[in-house]
């Protein structure tokens, strides 16, 4: 859950990035997401079908599948919602190892009130509760009941808490230690500053005879 997390995240910076600079990728899916291999850090990649926001719908639109919005079917142009809906969709693969609607489903007719998702809950229990509130509010076919940008989603999942850290094992008593506990560690010794010689006609002055001269001298 805590990597599955992490990935959204990753995906929503992404995407949040994408639509600050008012361009929609409209082609999220598990195809388009790479995971580099010294890291492991999340890349979305294949920016092919991305497009401004405000540009007009063309003929050379996506259609609709298992990954894109229900609403790229129907005639209506895509927004912030449709690329929220395709991270809803594999973040709820990524958990259930399944995708929330079928791959073909008939449009919903105008008037008619789009089906709720499947409780998450249900499909996969024991997930954190603001996490199964997001990608349930993601996947919405309704786009008017969806959640409206990925910065609200981003928000929802900085609720979901982090794993509790596992508990320091203490070491065996028959672990081998670096060093054995008597053993001192030698610090060079710190080289004191020296004084300056005396010439061989310069004699020393008595600190009183000093005092004595500095007093007539005032």
């Amino acid at each position: 859950v805590a990597r599955a997390t992490d990935v959204l995240r990753g995906l929503g910076r992404a995407l949040a990035w994408a639509h600050s600079s008012q361009i929609m990728h409209r082609d999220v899916r598990p195809e388009t997401v790479i995971f580099e291999d010294r890291t492991g850090r999340v890349v979305l990649s294949d920016f092919g079908l991305a497009r401004r926001l405000e540009a007009t719908p063309g003929a050379g639109d996506p259609a609709a599948d298992a990954y894109r919005a229900p609403e790229l079917s129907d005639g209506r142009y895509p927004d912030r919602r449709s690329d929220v809906y395709s991270l809803g969709i594999v973040g709820w693969e990524l958990l259930t190892g399944r995708r929330p609607w079928p791959d073909t489903m008939d449009p919903v007719e105008p008037g008619d009130r789009a089906p709720a998702p499947p409780p998450l809950a249900e499909v996969r229990p024991g997930l954190p509760p603001a996490l199964v509130a997001a990608l349930e509010g993601a996947v919405e076919l309704d786009r008017d009941r969806r959640i409206a940008d990925v910065v609200t989603f981003m928000e929802r999942l900085t609720k979901v808490a982090p794993p509790a850290p596992k508990s320091e094992e203490e070491p065996a008593a028959d672990t081998p230690v670096a060093f054995e506990p008597t053993e001192w560690v030698a610090l060079p010794v710190p080289r004191m500053p020296q004084r300056a010689t005396r010439t061989s006609g310069e004699r020393e002055v008595p600190r009183e005879a000093s005092r004595e001269a500095d007093g007539d001298a005032a």
